[in-house]
């Protein structure tokens, strides 16, 4: 009865979780560049094996029975998100995988956000948030006040129609899949990986929408939602099961 009791609980603490995870990716639906979260599940050992006491003879065969289910781990999806044309020519695309190198002046960031600006002293800034789009060096990338038609080719280039080319952006994939901090933002480490420029290209006047599909996640939403209540509804069973069972123990 407690293994029930035990399960159940485990299962509504899952689904608990994906509900917080679908949540979230409804919630960024329209965020530039956003990828969906997908929390991954595991079988845990039973109890009395993660106790390293053995599971010993049990009656009806209980010792094939499964332990608990809780999320290992919460995937992202870095399938390359919808183009959403703007028109812009300081807004640009990734095509592929990899990311562009940001800064807010103290910490390097990677973002595939690439609604880009130039701010009043002259440097390439995302729209939102104002951090610097920094180059291949590192460092960030000033446009001249003479620059006023811009373009960003293909593969990062930044070329003014009377001046030429300017700077390169950046672009970059890290040797592992890096970890959300949250406004397009993703951790920088130490290291990256030189993109192949067969694989991933820039397409300017246009931004990566979201990778969430509003109608699939509120599926899976009302799927989880139902799991939950039936987890729910078998605890409050086993519960008063339990219940019965004691008081008839203490009758006799």
């Amino acid at each position: 009865m407690l293994h029930g009791l035990y399960s159940s609980a485990q299962g509504a603490i899952v689904q608990s979780r994906r509900l917080a995870v679908t949540a979230n990716n409804i919630a960024n639906a329209g965020t530039t560049s956003f990828k969906r979260d997908l929390p991954l599940t595991g079988e845990l050992p039973l109890f009395d094996e993660l106790l390293g006491r053995g599971l010993g003879d049990l009656p009806n065969g209980l010792e094939n029975h499964l332990g608990a289910l809780a999320v290992q781990e919460v995937h992202t999806d870095f399938a390359d998100g919808p183009l959403q044309p703007t028109g812009q020519p300081l807004d640009v695309a990734l095509r592929g995988p990899g990311f562009f190198r940001v800064s807010d002046g103290e910490t390097e960031f990677l973002t595939r956000d690439g609604s880009f600006t130039i701010n009043a002293e002259g440097t390439l800034v995302m729209t939102d948030g104002g951090r610097a789009v920094l180059d291949a060096q590192g460092l960030p990338i000033d446009i001249p006040p003479a620059a006023t038609q811009l373009a960003i080719g293909a593969s990062g280039t930044i070329s003014d129609l009377n001046l030429g080319p300017l700077a390169d952006v950046a672009i970059v994939l890290p040797p592992a899949p890096p970890t959300k901090l949250g406004d397009s933002l993703y951790a920088a480490p130490e290291d990256f990986d030189r993109i192949d420029p067969a694989l991933t290209r820039l397409v300017s006047g246009h931004l990566e929408a979201s990778g969430v599909e509003p109608t699939t996640e509120m599926i899976a939403m009302v799927e989880t939602s139902r799991a939950f209540e039936m987890n729910l509804t078998m605890l409050q069973t086993q519960d008063h099961s339990l219940g019965q069972l004691l008081d008839a123990a203490a009758r006799v």
